[in-house]
């Protein structure tokens, strides 16, 4: 098993934070969005965790299935049920993912329900910030048009059909059939919503400030030139670290972490 944060040097600093708080703990676990399955598959293998992960589109899960079989893989529906037992974990995290369901509320009170006394879950999302309007997640929403244009010429026609229009998995991209946008939050947003599923926050911070002018250009440029703004994406993510704060300190990312008592 690793010793020490795998994550430290990753351009998305709510892996870091995540591994940070559930790396002490064991038991069962469940992740909510795979994705790449980066962050799951690096908190299984070096951590004592027994890791469950679940998410709507069948490509992710058998890819995660492949890669890292001692991970149960799981497709679950679009409707925020979790096909699990109360107190069945011990932890869980959903790491950016919560702005994609239909709905947020119904989603943390299923995490909440899952998790077992005094077990922890980790939540990140997009805050509401200055920038707010550049979240790349919202654009086949506001201009169509452009964003088909943008998408089809850079990664193929056939890849902007299978992503955004064949919506097999419930998904367009990755977000919810029926979402008609990509969800940025408040602090006091996010720590009302956790209290309303029964949890209670332990701590809510947040990073980055001037990523998405990195993160939107870095999704189209060809893969070689990416370790730029990454590495970009990372500088910024360390220099603004730490407190939500007010105006321009307010942080474009947040994260937390809550208990159930």
């Amino acid at each position: 098993m690793q010793v020490g944060n795998p994550f430290l040097d990753h351009p998305f600093r709510r892996y870091g934070y995540a591994w940070e708080w559930l790396s002490p703990r064991t038991g069962a676990h469940l992740e909510v969005g795979i994705k790449t399955g980066h962050f799951i598959d690096g908190l299984a293998r070096t951590t004592a965790l027994d890791c469950t992960a679940v998410d709507p589109n069948i490509e992710y899960v058998e890819a995660l299935s492949r890669s890292s079989p001692e991970i149960a893989a799981l497709r679950i529906g679009i409707d925020c049920e979790l096909p699990f037992a109360d107190a069945t974990f011990s932890s869980a995290s959903i790491l950016d993912t919560l702005e994609h369901v239909p709905d947020e509320q119904r989603m943390l009170n299923e995490l909440a329900r899952v998790l077992r006394p005094g077990g922890m879950l980790i939540v990140t999302v997009p805050a509401r910030h200055a920038f707010s309007f550049l979240d790349p997640d919202n654009a086949k929403y506001r201009h169509p048009t452009l964003h088909r244009l943008v998408w089809a010429t850079r990664f193929g026609r056939e890849n902007y059909r299978r992503r955004f229009l064949d919506t097999a998995n419930d998904l367009v991209g990755d977000m919810s059939v029926g979402k008609d946008r990509h969800s940025n939050f408040s602090p006091g947003e996010l720590a009302t919503m956790l209290g309303a599923a029964g949890l209670l926050v332990v701590d809510l911070t947040g990073a980055n400030l001037f990523w998405r002018w990195f993160q939107v250009p870095g999704l189209l440029v060809p893969a070689p030139a990416r370790g730029w703004f990454d590495r970009a994406i990372l500088a910024d993510g360390r220099r603004f670290n730490g407190d939500p704060g007010v105006g321009l300190l307010r942080r474009a990312n947040l994260y937390a972490a809550a208990v159930r008592p």
